[in-house]
């Protein structure tokens, strides 16, 4: 009878520990057949929908507000051809190179330097087959043997590997002139972009 008791006994504590084992290790594999719970989806607020339109609406609008100033900034240097040329001059009485660059930047709300030397380091150097409108143009002085900056001007067109550009000239106030097969190409030096 002793053996029996102790196999039933046996039997019983298996049964327990079996029982146990499934109720806490069967959790997984159920888990792991179990049909997924759906998912709940929520409407989008309109507020949200109407933030990433804005967000969307404001980079598109990055790009032409950055044209518009470039090109408010040749028509307002074309306006000024004729002004005559005036050392240190820095006023629709009369400008010097740098002065007239300084002059029209600030006419459409950008601060540039006021000497061909210091807008020789504003903005970023640009290759010259990358230029577009609205870049400076940095050249040396009439010395183009010296090759330091000594006059500026904004460029206004690059048609056919020719880049036009205006500027206030000792010879002949502001104009429009050429880089190519001038005397400029000679004294050309760098591209800087502001905008």
């Amino acid at each position: 009878m002793k053996h029996i008791r102790g196999g039933y006994l046996g039997a019983v504590l298996l049964l327990f520990i079996l029982v146990l084992f499934k109720t806490y290790s069967g959790k997984a594999p159920q888990a792991a057949t179990a049909k997924p719970k759906p998912v709940r989806l929520q409407a989008v607020k309109p507020d949200t929908v109407s933030t990433v339109a804005e967000s969307q609406e404001k980079l598109a609008e990055a790009k032409p507000k950055k044209h518009h100033l470039v090109e408010d900034l040749i028509a307002f240097g074309m306006k000024k051809i004729g002004t005559p040329y005036r050392f240190g001059g820095s006023s629709e009485k009369g400008f010097d190179c740098s002065g007239f660059v300084n002059y029209a930047f600030s006419k459409v709300g950008i601060n540039v330097p006021r000497s061909s030397e210091l807008l020789s380091k504003a903005g970023k150097p640009v290759l010259r087959t990358q230029v577009r409108r609205g870049d400076i143009l940095i050249f040396t002085g009439t010395n183009s043997k010296k090759r330091t900056p000594g006059h500026v001007g904004i460029v206004i067109s690059k048609n056919e590997g020719t880049i036009s550009f205006v500027h206030a000239s000792s010879n002949g106030g502001v104009k429009i002139s050429e880089v190519e097969g001038t005397n400029y190409e000679r004294r050309f030096l760098e591209v800087r972009r502001v905008l």
